[in-house]
């Protein structure tokens, strides 16, 4: 088994050995991070694609580089806690999938729809192309397809703990639906954060997969080791001004002037 840390700068490891570090994007930077660090430019990977896949990058390489029979993909900042707040450890993750398929973080609830929420924040068209894709290779998912994105709760963050059959089920889904949307959409005009629309989407069909595949669900406490004592204050001010004035606050620091969303 082993729990792999996705990160893209030098961080402290945390939870026990079963702990892996591994530097994605790896191939657009220079740096060597050191020995400990497991890098996902090598052996059959897509590290050039980290500005638009994002961390999927770092999936794609534990899918076709790793033989664990219990995988785990968490974040520098984000990990799962069993309780204490402590990271989850190897005999807690053995333990919960002899009766779960999946650990996944709590849902998140989402004010909106999901479509609508992520017509705020991103591109809706995407959306369109996505429901394309899957219609024409997997026409099965296209009803969960829908009921995700009407629904007002989703999973985040493309942090989960499997069995690694399960885990390559999923990506031999995922990216053949993502390369195939990779073909056909024009990011040209999109600026930095919206071209990262690949690792957007992933997380929706995440969700898409979970439903259609009726997985056992193990729901574990999110924790992010930089969250600041304001964050519940900003994160309050975030949501009122997406989904009352349809402002979003990240794009508007992205730009460096307001944008304002509506549906496409």
């Amino acid at each position: 088994m082993a729990i792999y840390i996705i990160t893209h700068k030098k961080v402290n490891k945390y939870g026990d050995d079963n702990y892996k570090l591994l530097q994605v994007g790896s191939i657009l930077n220079k740096e060597n991070f050191g020995k400990e660090y497991l890098r996902d430019d090598s052996g059959d990977n897509i590290s050039n694609k980290n500005k638009t896949f994002c961390e999927l990058t770092g999936l794609y390489w534990i899918w076709k580089n790793t033989d664990d029979q219990i995988v785990g993909i968490e974040h520098y900042r984000r990990y799962l806690s069993y309780k204490n707040n402590d990271p989850i450890s190897y005999s807690n993750v053995g333990e919960l999938l002899k009766s779960h398929d999946i650990i996944l973080p709590r849902l998140t609830k989402v004010p909106s729809s999901v479509k609508y929420a992520y017509s705020l924040m991103h591109h809706e068209k995407d959306l369109y192309l996505l429901k394309d894709i899957i219609t024409e290779k997997y026409p099965e998912y296209v009803t969960d397809f829908d009921s995700v994105l009407e629904g007002h709760s989703l999973y985040i963050c493309n942090i989960m703990m499997c069995k690694k059959e399960i885990l390559n089920q999923y990506c031999r889904w995922l990216f053949d639906i993502l390369f195939e949307m990779e073909k056909r959409l024009d990011i040209n005009e999109y600026d930095d954060r919206q071209k990262r629309v690949f690792g957007f989407l992933s997380e929706r069909l995440l969700n898409v997969w979970i439903k259609h595949n009726n997985l056992n669900i193990c729901e574990m406490k999110l924790i992010n080791t930089e969250e600041k004592a304001y964050t519940n204050f900003t994160s309050a001010i975030y949501k009122i001004a997406r989904y009352v004035f349809h402002i979003d606050i990240l794009q508007l620091q992205v730009n460096r002037k307001f944008k304002i969303y509506h549906n496409q």
